[in-house]
């Protein structure tokens, strides 16, 4: 009789390359006979490998780097306004799309014809005070019959339109400048602000950076603020000198940035140790490294601490580049899996609030969270052989995360001294805080929170002013190359 054809068990599957030998006889060869389909664990999705992604299908690869190769060579071109528009499209039918074509990078790019009505920005189509549409996308017609269409001496294309739902159905005049029709072809948009990357840092590589900045210049709102933001966005860390002893300071030096995040605990708080606290950072307890208010759909983006007293022996703060550990376990993909699938439960619930979120620590768009005093004894594994192996490999890879994170070559240390401030970006860089002696002295920190939106505000406004400052920078300390610690033994 010949043999029940067998497969290789869920679990092992999932083990993939490295399973010790011992591990993968306990799980063993199932019957197929025996073998259910795969259930989805509740809570999370298969675990999968971050390269796992569903291939694009052949035409859709080839159709895509055509693509890229025309953009390329557009962008590379000597004249990119010299593109050409078929004036002859205007009899065409009044719902085709119109083409524009720049012969020297053999793009052609096809236009919709609502979506370049949609696009107008003339002053009848956008209010010029507030900088709004005066009309919706839908209530754009069917029938856009197109009276002319030009290219002029600029680069500008104009476009007229005719029997026009906003001229009481005369004509209307759309003018799209040069810059527009350059990031239709190069497929980018320009003209829009874009903020300097990051560098991925470690504790040597941070102190070499311009990390230090007065109180004066940072409220003077001029070059030397504008460097520190510029150090803010590149390591997400910034140190603040000579800051008045005041409660209000923290608002004042937040409030450069723009409006305070109100959270549930309050528009600012104090870090100070006292009994029953109802967080462990109002203890004097060791605080390791983490991200603040991961409970909370938006956690907030920028914290601000401000030194009022610091004479206790120990209460030295720390702070660690998470993305740095990141991209080095994102190398990994039998660590970096479960990293990505698998959330966390993270909540709050004291003093009348109850807040609770999943993450996972890494997150497919980019982000990174962690932040072990706030996660639930609860987690969302499932109870079976296969939440077993599938926990297993989060626990060892989660390890491991950590032991980067915590790298004394990894970790920068500062005990903050009166009139010191500390900035930093709470999505990407961890603090924690060592344990101090509350009968040597006293600690108090005024600390207060800025939201994403208003710090990404803040970058697009000063966009071109951070941006030569961080290449200042960028020249001074060079980009980081090792985010595994610095040594290279971490």
């Amino acid at each position: 009789m010949a043999p029940r054809p067998t497969v290789v068990s869920l679990a092992a599957r999932r083990l993939g390359a490295g399973t010790p030998p011992g591990l993968a006889a306990r799980l063993g060869a199932l019957p197929l006979s025996r073998t259910a389909a795969p259930r989805r664990s509740r809570g999370f999705p298969e675990p999968l490998s971050p390269s796992a992604a569903p291939a694009r299908s052949y035409y859709k690869q080839r159709k895509a780097g055509t693509q890229d190769s025309a953009q390329h060579r557009y962008r590379e071109a000597q004249d990119q306004n010299a593109w050409l528009v078929d004036g002859t499209q205007a009899d065409a039918s009044e719902g085709a799309p119109l083409r524009i074509t720049h012969p020297e990078s053999r793009h052609t790019l096809v236009l919709n014809r609502r979506s370049l009505r949609d696009a107008c920005a003339c002053e009848r189509c956008v209010d010029p005070h507030s900088g709004q549409k005066t009309f919706g996308t839908t209530a754009i017609p069917a029938a856009l019959p197109i009276e002319s269409t030009q290219r002029l001496v600029d680069g500008s294309l104009r476009v007229v339109w005719a029997r026009d739902f906003l001229s009481s159905g005369g004509p209307h005049q759309s003018t799209y400048p040069p810059s527009t029709i350059r990031s239709w072809f190069a497929g980018r948009r320009e003209g829009a602000p874009r903020t300097p990357g990051l560098s991925l840092w470690n504790r040597r590589e941070f102190e070499a950076s311009p990390h230090t900045v007065t109180y004066e210049a940072w409220m003077s709102a001029g070059p030397d603020f504008h460097a520190a933001l510029a150090q803010l966005r590149q390591f997400g860390l910034v140190f603040i000198d000579g800051v008045p002893h005041s409660e209000d300071s923290v608002v004042a030096l937040a409030s450069q940035i723009g409006n305070i995040l109100e959270t549930l605990y309050g528009r600012t708080w104090d870090v100070r140790s006292k009994p029953q606290a109802e967080n462990v950072a109002y203890t004097s307890s060791f605080l390791g490294l983490h991200q603040d208010l991961l409970y909370t759909s938006r956690p907030p983006r920028l914290q601000f601490l401000h030194c009022l007293e610091n004479t206790c022996d120990g209460g030295e703060s720390i702070f660690s580049d998470a993305y740095a550990a990141a991209a080095v376990i994102k190398k990994l993909p039998y660590h970096a899996a479960p990293l990505y699938n698998f959330p966390i439960r993270y909540h709050y619930k004291k003093n009348g609030h109850s807040y609770e979120k999943l993450r996972p620590v890494f997150e497919k768009a980019g982000g990174v969270y962690w932040s072990p005093p706030f996660q639930t004894s609860d987690q969302p594994w499932e109870k079976s052989t296969e939440g077993d192996v599938s926990y297993s490999r989060w626990f060892q890879a989660a390890q491991e995360f950590r032991r980067r994170l915590e790298h004394e070559t990894s970790v920068y240390e500062r005990k903050l001294k009166p009139g010191q401030c500390v900035v930093f970006d709470n999505l990407r860089v961890l603090h924690g805080r060592r344990r101090f002696d509350t009968a040597s002295g006293n600690r108090w920190l005024k600390g207060t929170y800025i939201a994403d939106d208003v710090w990404k505000s803040k970058l697009y406004v000063l966009a071109e002013e951070i941006k030569a400052k961080f290449h200042q920078n960028d020249s001074a300390t060079g980009p980081s190359k090792d985010t595994g610690g610095g040594s290279g033994s971490a």
